[in-house]
């Protein structure tokens, strides 16, 4: 029995396909003592391969057989070299890591429905899901390389897109709670402390008030009014920015989707009768 090994390269990776070849070349004798060709008999392949031959990651599409010719300064060797192409099954990789971090992305949306004011609520949505994502990134059992492949680009921008609608909230509560802030009306920051010091300490409480009755100069009511507009514009901006991220971010989703399936499964998918010239060097080979 012989063990032999196939260097993969993993930029496509979980999408990738594989084209491994084993060699078949003379050892001691040239091309003119030796000549190794494969059998020509019509109801026999070159290559047979079990018709049973099941493998954990792998479909295999086609086996190719061609000859070659070693060529060093002592003489030409005869070889043969047998191209298997492989394409890697994307089942498990679907129900492990494209279908889980789908799902938290999506739900790190349902904050774009939740009311502006509760803080809590969507805090914890968005560290949970920022978290949840960046778990499945770091715990996806891939093969570690110095490149960036398929699956870390899919995992990279998951991560982005969840992290930017914490910073959304982030956002437009800042918007609501400061720039929209009604004059004289509490904008719920305020401790219990604080209020009783506001509501004992009238007189600084009078002067701070610009609602109050018995500030009804025309001056002071048009400053009034100008800081009331303010207010309600910037609060009209920032649920108009959680509206708008309610059809921005599923569309932003969706086109990388449809880019980055495009891309790997029609693009840069290659088919497996191209490319069948290979380097026997990369080979693995079997002295004979």
């Amino acid at each position: 029995r012989l063990k032999f090994s196939c260097m993969m390269e993993l930029s496509h990776y979980p999408l990738d396909r594989q084209v491994c070849g084993m060699q078949i070349s003379s050892f001691s004798k040239t091309t003119r003592e030796l000549q190794l060709v494969w059998t020509s008999e019509e109801d026999k392949e070159a290559v047979s391969v079990a018709k049973d031959l099941r493998m954990p990651q792998f479909e295999l599409e086609m086996v190719t057989a061609k000859n070659c010719d070693n060529k060093i300064h002592m003489g030409n060797y005869s070889c043969l070299v047998a191209q298997f192409h492989l394409k890697r099954s994307i089942s498990f990789h679907l129900i492990q890591n494209y279908l889980p971090s789908i799902l938290i992305v999506a739900v790190s949306w349902v904050s774009f429905w939740m009311d502006i004011e509760s803080v809590p609520g969507r805090i914890s949505l968005g560290v949970i899901t920022l978290l949840a994502v960046s778990s499945q990134a770091s715990g996806a059992d891939v093969p570690q390389t110095s490149y960036v492949k398929a699956i870390d680009i899919w995992m990279g921008t998951c991560t982005a897109f969840v992290f930017a609608a914490l910073v959304e909230f982030t956002f437009v509560n800042y918007t609501w709670r400061t720039r929209g802030k009604l004059p004289g009306i509490p904008t719920g920051l305020e401790t219990q402390e604080n209020l009783m010091r506001i509501q004992t300490n009238g007189e600084n409480h009078q002067d701070k008030t610009l609602l109050s009755l018995e500030m009804g100069s025309p001056s002071c009511e048009n400053r009034t009014s100008r800081l009331l507009h303010r207010a309600h514009r910037w609060r009209c901006m920032a649920v108009g920015i959680d509206e708008l991220s309610r059809a921005i971010f599923p569309l932003g989703f969706a086109v990388f989707n449809l880019s980055y399936w495009l891309y790997y499964l029609a693009i840069v998918q290659e088919d497996p009768t191209q490319g069948l010239s290979m380097d026997i060097h990369d080979d693995m080979s079997v002295m004979v």
